[in-house]
């Protein structure tokens, strides 16, 4: 139902407003507990950028200059699960030179973030697979370099996707010896599961990464 200005300016209005202002924090109390500081560092800079009256008040309270200066300062640190994921897919490559491997993640912001940290290790080509639908300063992929970037990686010229969704599209994945989930992800979990997209002609691995007592252990004990 519409608000009256009258109520706008009365405390039902403020309270939706609060509660508003609570579910975003939320949100970036779970990303930087799954994902890291990278992807709640893009998440910010896409609230500075919309006109949403709850994110413009958030942006006014003294907390939430305190926060980018921590995560511009010193104390930036990786999250863990970008570690283990980079010693995973080094030890896949170390067994088998000729290995390709899909990582999935639900965030577009830890796909470019996970992209640009693989590419710095020698041996591994990694390339970003996202939908085709374009976002806030984040540009989709059509289905020709879709289709594209599946060739690549079927013929070697890539070794790693690092994805957001491969169901959806409907595309002819080729089989990989390694799949990575970021975070537990039921629906890309049943996927796998269902198509068998790891290991049909030799033994093949998944491995799932999740953060201790966060969302991530819920999703995990869901999927």
């Amino acid at each position: 139902a519409e608000m009256s200005i009258e109520e706008e300016r009365g405390p039902i209005y403020q309270a939706i407003m609060r509660q508003a202002s609570a579910l975003t924090t939320f949100h970036m109390l779970e990303l930087l507990e799954t994902q890291g500081a990278y992807t709640l560092k893009r998440f910010i800079e896409k609230m500075e950028s919309n006109d949403k009256r709850s994110h413009s008040m958030m942006m006014k309270e003294e907390h939430h200059s305190h926060l980018k200066e921590l995560l511009e300062g010193p104390c930036y640190i990786e999250h863990p699960k970008a570690e283990l994921l980079k010693k995973a897919l080094q030890e896949q490559f170390k067994n088998n030179t000729n290995s390709r491997t899909l990582v999935f993640t639900q965030y577009r912001d830890t796909v470019t973030h996970l992209v640009e940290e693989l590419n710095k290790i020698e041996g591994i080509r990694a390339e970003r697979f996202v939908g085709q639908a374009s976002k806030l300063h984040d540009k989709g992929l059509t289905q020709e370099q879709q289709a594209s970037f599946i060739q690549d990686l079927r013929k070697g010229y890539l070794n790693t996707l690092v994805a957001t969704s491969i169901a959806e599209e409907g595309l002819d994945i080729p089989e990989v010896d390694l799949v990575v989930f970021y975070e537990p992800i039921p629906s890309e979990i049943r996927y796998i599961q269902r198509r068998g997209r790891t290991g049909r002609k030799t033994a093949g691995r998944v491995t799932i990464l999740a953060t201790a007592d966060t969302y991530d252990m819920i999703y995990l004990h869901t999927s």
